[in-house]
Protein backbone atom coordinates (compact mmCIF):
# COMPACT_ATOMS: atom_id res chain seq x y z
CA UNK A 1 0.00 0.00 0.00
CA UNK A 2 1.18 3.35 -0.90
CA UNK A 3 1.07 6.45 1.22
CA UNK A 4 -1.77 7.88 -0.84
CA UNK A 5 -3.81 4.70 -0.35
CA UNK A 6 -3.13 4.73 3.41
CA UNK A 7 -4.11 8.41 3.65
CA UNK A 8 -7.25 7.73 1.58
CA UNK A 9 -8.14 4.79 3.90
CA UNK A 10 -7.54 6.93 7.01
CA UNK A 11 -9.59 9.75 5.46
CA UNK A 12 -12.41 7.30 4.64
CA UNK A 13 -12.36 5.88 8.19
CA UNK A 14 -12.41 9.41 9.67
CA UNK A 15 -15.24 10.41 7.33
CA UNK A 16 -17.16 7.25 8.27
CA UNK A 17 -16.64 7.90 12.01
CA UNK A 18 -17.69 11.53 11.55
CA UNK A 19 -20.83 10.43 9.67
CA UNK A 20 -21.58 7.88 12.41
CA UNK A 21 -21.09 10.56 15.12
CA UNK A 22 -23.44 12.96 13.27
CA UNK A 23 -26.02 10.16 12.85
CA UNK A 24 -25.76 9.18 16.53
CA UNK A 25 -25.99 12.85 17.62
CA UNK A 26 -29.08 13.33 15.40
CA UNK A 27 -30.78 10.26 16.92
CA UNK A 28 -30.00 11.37 20.48
CA UNK A 29 -31.24 14.90 19.74
CA UNK A 30 -34.46 13.47 18.34
CA UNK A 31 -34.94 11.37 21.51
CA UNK A 32 -34.33 14.45 23.68
CA UNK A 33 -36.79 16.50 21.58
CA UNK A 34 -39.47 13.78 21.93
CA UNK A 35 -38.86 13.54 25.69
CA UNK A 36 -39.00 17.34 26.04
CA UNK A 37 -42.28 17.46 24.13
CA UNK A 38 -43.67 14.69 26.34
CA UNK A 39 -42.54 16.50 29.51
CA UNK A 40 -44.08 19.77 28.26
CA UNK A 41 -47.36 17.95 27.63
CA UNK A 42 -47.31 16.54 31.16
CA UNK A 43 -46.47 19.96 32.65
CA UNK A 44 -49.27 21.60 30.66
CA UNK A 45 -51.77 18.98 31.88
CA UNK A 46 -50.58 19.49 35.47
CA UNK A 47 -50.88 23.25 35.07
CA UNK A 48 -54.43 22.98 33.71
CA UNK A 49 -55.37 20.56 36.49
CA UNK A 50 -53.88 22.92 39.09
CA UNK A 51 -55.80 25.88 37.60
CA UNK A 52 -59.07 23.92 37.79
CA UNK A 53 -58.35 22.93 41.40
CA UNK A 54 -57.60 26.54 42.32
CA UNK A 55 -60.79 27.75 40.61
CA UNK A 56 -62.77 25.07 42.44
CA UNK A 57 -61.15 26.01 45.76
CA UNK A 58 -61.84 29.70 45.16
CA UNK A 59 -65.46 28.93 44.25
CA UNK A 60 -65.78 26.86 47.43
CA UNK A 61 -64.22 29.62 49.54
CA UNK A 62 -66.44 32.25 47.93
CA UNK A 63 -69.51 30.11 48.60
CA UNK A 64 -68.49 29.64 52.23
CA UNK A 65 -67.71 33.34 52.60
CA UNK A 66 -71.04 34.54 51.19
CA UNK A 67 -74.07 35.47 53.26
CA UNK A 68 -77.42 33.74 52.99
CA UNK A 69 -80.23 36.24 53.44
CA UNK A 70 -83.28 34.57 54.93
CA UNK A 71 -86.23 36.99 54.78
CA UNK A 72 -89.20 36.94 57.13
CA UNK A 73 -92.63 37.22 55.55
CA UNK A 74 -94.24 40.62 55.85
CA UNK A 75 -97.75 41.92 55.56
CA UNK A 76 -98.79 43.30 52.15
CA UNK A 77 -99.00 46.80 53.66
CA UNK A 78 -95.44 46.57 55.02
CA UNK A 79 -92.48 47.94 53.14
CA UNK A 80 -89.94 46.77 55.72
CA UNK A 81 -88.60 43.25 55.82
CA UNK A 82 -86.39 41.72 58.45
CA UNK A 83 -83.83 39.16 57.45
CA UNK A 84 -81.33 36.85 59.12
CA UNK A 85 -77.85 36.29 57.75
CA UNK A 86 -77.57 32.50 57.77
CA UNK A 87 -74.18 32.59 56.03
CA UNK A 88 -70.73 34.06 56.58
CA UNK A 89 -70.02 37.44 58.17
CA UNK A 90 -69.93 40.38 55.77
CA UNK A 91 -69.20 44.10 55.96
CA UNK A 92 -69.71 47.35 54.04
CA UNK A 93 -73.22 46.52 52.86
CA UNK A 94 -74.90 48.76 50.30
CA UNK A 95 -78.23 48.46 48.53
CA UNK A 96 -79.13 49.87 45.11
CA UNK A 97 -82.48 49.81 43.30
CA UNK A 98 -82.70 49.18 39.56
CA UNK A 99 -85.89 51.17 39.17
CA UNK A 100 -86.37 54.71 40.48
CA UNK A 101 -87.32 54.40 44.17
CA UNK A 102 -85.73 54.76 47.59
CA UNK A 103 -84.44 51.76 49.54
CA UNK A 104 -82.10 51.29 52.50
CA UNK A 105 -80.47 48.47 54.45
CA UNK A 106 -79.64 48.29 58.16
CA UNK A 107 -77.06 47.59 59.42
CA UNK A 108 -74.76 48.68 56.64
CA UNK A 109 -71.41 48.44 58.44
CA UNK A 110 -71.25 44.71 59.19
CA UNK A 111 -73.49 41.69 59.59
CA UNK A 112 -72.33 38.52 61.32
CA UNK A 113 -73.71 35.02 61.04
CA UNK A 114 -77.21 34.74 62.58
CA UNK A 115 -77.51 38.52 62.99
CA UNK A 116 -80.66 40.23 61.80
CA UNK A 117 -81.07 43.27 59.60
CA UNK A 118 -83.81 45.00 57.74
CA UNK A 119 -84.55 46.44 54.35
CA UNK A 120 -86.76 49.51 54.19
CA UNK A 121 -88.65 50.83 51.18
CA UNK A 122 -90.10 54.14 52.45
CA UNK A 123 -92.53 54.58 49.55
CA UNK A 124 -93.64 52.42 46.65
CA UNK A 125 -93.37 54.38 43.37
CA UNK A 126 -96.41 55.44 41.32
CA UNK A 127 -97.71 53.81 39.21
CA UNK A 128 -97.49 50.84 41.54
CA UNK A 129 -95.24 48.16 39.93
CA UNK A 130 -95.68 44.44 40.47
CA UNK A 131 -91.99 43.84 41.23
CA UNK A 132 -89.13 46.05 42.39
CA UNK A 133 -85.55 44.95 41.72
CA UNK A 134 -82.47 45.77 43.77
CA UNK A 135 -79.00 44.52 44.53
CA UNK A 136 -77.04 44.21 47.75
CA UNK A 137 -73.27 44.62 47.51
CA UNK A 138 -70.97 43.62 50.35
CA UNK A 139 -67.41 42.70 51.20
CA UNK A 140 -66.95 39.09 52.27
CA UNK A 141 -64.39 37.62 54.66
CA UNK A 142 -61.95 37.18 51.74
CA UNK A 143 -62.17 40.98 51.25
CA UNK A 144 -63.80 40.48 47.86
CA UNK A 145 -66.70 42.73 46.92
CA UNK A 146 -69.66 40.63 45.83
CA UNK A 147 -73.25 41.35 44.78
CA UNK A 148 -76.54 39.51 45.19
CA UNK A 149 -79.73 40.38 43.30
CA UNK A 150 -83.24 40.50 44.77
CA UNK A 151 -86.86 41.20 43.94
CA UNK A 152 -89.58 42.69 46.09
CA UNK A 153 -93.00 41.43 45.04
CA UNK A 154 -95.15 44.40 45.96
CA UNK A 155 -98.62 42.80 46.34
CA UNK A 156 -97.27 40.02 48.63
CA UNK A 157 -94.60 42.14 50.38
CA UNK A 158 -92.22 39.28 49.59
CA UNK A 159 -88.46 39.59 49.15
CA UNK A 160 -86.59 36.90 47.24
CA UNK A 161 -83.13 36.37 45.83
CA UNK A 162 -82.73 35.98 42.07
CA UNK A 163 -79.69 34.71 40.19
CA UNK A 164 -79.12 37.88 38.19
CA UNK A 165 -81.18 40.75 36.97
CA UNK A 166 -80.57 42.38 33.63
CA UNK A 167 -81.41 46.07 33.33
CA UNK A 168 -83.33 45.26 30.14
CA UNK A 169 -85.90 43.34 32.23
CA UNK A 170 -87.21 46.50 33.86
Amino acid sequence: MTTIEILTLVQTIILFLTGFAVFWYTMETQKIRKETTYQNTILKEQYIRQQKQEELQLTKELTLSDPDFSFTFGQPSERTSHFINKGASIKNLSISPFEKYSISIQPSRSLKNEETGKIIIPQIPNPRPEILHFKISYENSLEIIRTKYFEFIVKDALFREVRNFEKSNS
